[in-house]
Protein backbone atom coordinates (compact mmCIF):
# COMPACT_ATOMS: atom_id res chain seq x y z
CA UNK A 1 0.00 0.00 0.00
CA UNK A 2 1.50 2.97 -1.20
CA UNK A 3 2.32 5.85 1.42
CA UNK A 4 0.00 9.32 1.06
CA UNK A 5 1.81 12.20 2.63
CA UNK A 6 -0.52 14.98 3.93
CA UNK A 7 0.34 17.62 1.74
CA UNK A 8 0.20 21.12 2.81
CA UNK A 9 -0.64 23.97 -0.18
CA UNK A 10 -0.22 27.17 0.82
CA UNK A 11 -2.56 29.63 -1.01
CA UNK A 12 -2.68 33.08 -0.34
CA UNK A 13 -5.57 33.91 1.47
CA UNK A 14 -8.74 36.04 -0.20
CA UNK A 15 -9.19 38.50 3.09
CA UNK A 16 -7.75 41.89 2.87
CA UNK A 17 -4.50 42.73 1.57
CA UNK A 18 -2.41 43.06 5.22
CA UNK A 19 0.07 45.84 5.13
CA UNK A 20 3.27 46.65 6.76
CA UNK A 21 2.31 50.57 6.75
CA UNK A 22 -0.49 49.65 9.09
CA UNK A 23 1.91 48.83 12.11
CA UNK A 24 4.32 51.88 11.35
CA UNK A 25 1.28 54.30 10.95
CA UNK A 26 0.30 53.22 14.34
CA UNK A 27 3.59 53.41 16.17
CA UNK A 28 3.47 57.31 14.51
CA UNK A 29 0.32 57.81 16.28
CA UNK A 30 0.74 60.85 18.55
CA UNK A 31 1.44 59.43 22.15
CA UNK A 32 0.59 61.51 25.44
CA UNK A 33 4.18 63.09 26.55
CA UNK A 34 4.79 61.15 30.05
CA UNK A 35 4.59 64.03 32.72
CA UNK A 36 7.96 65.43 33.71
CA UNK A 37 9.10 64.31 37.80
CA UNK A 38 7.75 67.33 39.03
CA UNK A 39 4.43 67.48 37.36
CA UNK A 40 4.31 63.60 38.61
CA UNK A 41 4.89 64.57 42.07
CA UNK A 42 2.42 67.05 42.25
CA UNK A 43 -0.17 64.73 41.51
CA UNK A 44 0.15 63.35 44.48
CA UNK A 45 0.95 66.30 46.96
CA UNK A 46 2.31 65.72 50.57
CA UNK A 47 -0.16 65.60 53.17
CA UNK A 48 -0.02 69.13 54.87
CA UNK A 49 2.11 68.21 58.02
CA UNK A 50 3.46 65.07 56.59
CA UNK A 51 6.62 64.08 55.88
CA UNK A 52 7.68 66.50 52.97
CA UNK A 53 5.24 68.77 53.49
CA UNK A 54 7.20 71.83 53.88
CA UNK A 55 9.41 71.18 50.57
CA UNK A 56 6.82 70.39 48.76
CA UNK A 57 5.16 73.98 49.26
CA UNK A 58 8.64 75.17 47.97
CA UNK A 59 9.01 72.77 44.97
CA UNK A 60 5.04 74.18 43.73
CA UNK A 61 6.24 77.97 44.39
CA UNK A 62 9.53 77.36 42.29
CA UNK A 63 7.60 75.52 39.80
CA UNK A 64 4.85 78.91 39.84
CA UNK A 65 8.36 81.21 39.56
CA UNK A 66 9.84 78.82 36.35
CA UNK A 67 6.33 79.19 34.80
CA UNK A 68 6.71 83.05 35.05
CA UNK A 69 10.04 82.88 34.06
CA UNK A 70 9.02 81.39 30.63
CA UNK A 71 6.28 83.63 30.03
CA UNK A 72 8.98 86.45 30.52
CA UNK A 73 11.77 84.85 27.82
CA UNK A 74 14.09 84.18 30.55
CA UNK A 75 14.31 80.24 29.75
CA UNK A 76 17.99 80.26 32.07
CA UNK A 77 16.11 81.68 35.01
CA UNK A 78 13.24 78.87 34.73
CA UNK A 79 15.65 76.32 34.23
CA UNK A 80 17.85 76.64 37.34
CA UNK A 81 14.00 77.38 39.29
CA UNK A 82 12.81 73.88 37.85
CA UNK A 83 16.51 71.96 38.76
CA UNK A 84 15.80 73.32 42.25
CA UNK A 85 12.33 72.45 42.22
CA UNK A 86 13.21 68.96 41.28
CA UNK A 87 15.78 68.63 44.07
CA UNK A 88 12.85 69.48 46.42
CA UNK A 89 10.48 67.13 44.95
CA UNK A 90 13.16 64.51 45.40
CA UNK A 91 13.21 65.25 49.34
CA UNK A 92 9.36 64.77 49.20
CA UNK A 93 9.85 61.82 47.24
CA UNK A 94 12.45 60.71 49.74
CA UNK A 95 10.69 61.60 53.21
CA UNK A 96 7.31 60.14 51.55
CA UNK A 97 9.33 56.51 50.92
CA UNK A 98 10.61 56.37 54.20
CA UNK A 99 7.29 57.08 56.04
CA UNK A 100 5.77 54.51 53.43
CA UNK A 101 8.41 51.56 53.60
CA UNK A 102 11.70 52.71 53.96
CA UNK A 103 14.62 53.60 52.17
CA UNK A 104 14.49 50.30 49.97
CA UNK A 105 11.70 51.62 48.53
CA UNK A 106 13.50 54.58 46.63
CA UNK A 107 15.88 54.13 43.55
CA UNK A 108 19.53 53.64 45.44
CA UNK A 109 21.07 55.54 41.94
CA UNK A 110 18.40 58.70 41.57
CA UNK A 111 20.20 61.77 43.16
CA UNK A 112 23.58 59.88 43.23
CA UNK A 113 27.11 61.19 41.34
CA UNK A 114 27.68 59.74 37.55
CA UNK A 115 30.68 57.57 37.48
CA UNK A 116 33.72 58.03 35.42
CA UNK A 117 32.46 55.90 32.57
CA UNK A 118 28.83 57.66 33.08
CA UNK A 119 30.77 60.71 33.17
CA UNK A 120 32.78 60.28 29.54
CA UNK A 121 29.35 58.89 28.16
CA UNK A 122 27.56 62.12 29.63
CA UNK A 123 30.30 64.40 27.49
CA UNK A 124 29.37 62.85 24.20
CA UNK A 125 25.87 62.49 25.04
CA UNK A 126 25.97 66.41 24.84
CA UNK A 127 26.75 66.30 20.99
CA UNK A 128 24.83 65.16 18.09
CA UNK A 129 26.76 61.35 18.19
CA UNK A 130 24.35 58.66 17.69
CA UNK A 131 24.77 55.69 20.69
CA UNK A 132 26.96 53.41 18.35
CA UNK A 133 29.06 56.73 17.15
CA UNK A 134 30.02 57.06 21.29
CA UNK A 135 30.10 53.45 21.60
CA UNK A 136 32.98 54.21 18.94
CA UNK A 137 34.44 57.08 20.13
CA UNK A 138 35.18 55.38 23.94
CA UNK A 139 35.59 51.32 22.29
CA UNK A 140 32.53 50.25 23.75
CA UNK A 141 29.65 48.58 22.69
CA UNK A 142 26.49 50.16 21.97
CA UNK A 143 24.86 47.77 24.44
CA UNK A 144 27.05 49.48 27.20
CA UNK A 145 26.61 52.62 26.30
CA UNK A 146 22.83 52.05 26.45
CA UNK A 147 23.35 50.92 29.90
CA UNK A 148 25.57 54.04 30.76
CA UNK A 149 22.49 56.32 29.45
CA UNK A 150 19.39 54.68 31.28
CA UNK A 151 21.95 54.82 34.60
CA UNK A 152 22.56 58.11 33.59
CA UNK A 153 18.63 58.66 32.98
CA UNK A 154 17.59 57.39 36.54
CA UNK A 155 20.39 59.39 38.37
CA UNK A 156 19.12 62.69 36.28
CA UNK A 157 16.08 61.65 36.84
CA UNK A 158 14.80 62.26 33.44
CA UNK A 159 13.58 60.62 30.38
CA UNK A 160 15.19 61.80 27.16
CA UNK A 161 18.87 62.95 26.15
CA UNK A 162 17.74 66.44 26.07
CA UNK A 163 16.62 66.88 29.59
CA UNK A 164 19.55 64.64 30.88
CA UNK A 165 21.99 67.23 29.41
CA UNK A 166 20.08 69.82 30.58
CA UNK A 167 20.17 68.55 34.19
CA UNK A 168 23.68 67.76 34.22
CA UNK A 169 24.33 71.53 33.15
CA UNK A 170 22.34 72.76 35.89
CA UNK A 171 23.59 70.07 38.20
CA UNK A 172 27.58 70.85 37.08
CA UNK A 173 28.39 67.74 35.83
CA UNK A 174 28.88 69.45 32.11
CA UNK A 175 30.34 72.72 31.20
CA UNK A 176 27.96 75.35 29.92
CA UNK A 177 27.56 75.01 26.13
CA UNK A 178 30.09 76.79 23.81
CA UNK A 179 27.90 80.02 22.66
CA UNK A 180 29.91 80.83 19.56
CA UNK A 181 28.50 79.67 16.76
CA UNK A 182 29.80 76.45 14.66
CA UNK A 183 32.10 77.83 11.89
CA UNK A 184 31.41 77.18 8.81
Amino acid sequence: MPYASPVVHHRRSSGPARSRAAPAARRREARPAAPAPAARALDRPAAPGGPGAAAYEQATGLLEEARDALRTGEPARATALLVRAQALLSEVARATAQAAGGPEALDELHGSAPSDAERRVLVLLATDLTLSEIGSELFLSRNTVKTHVWRLYRRLAVRTRAEAVAVARAQGHLPPPDPSPPAG
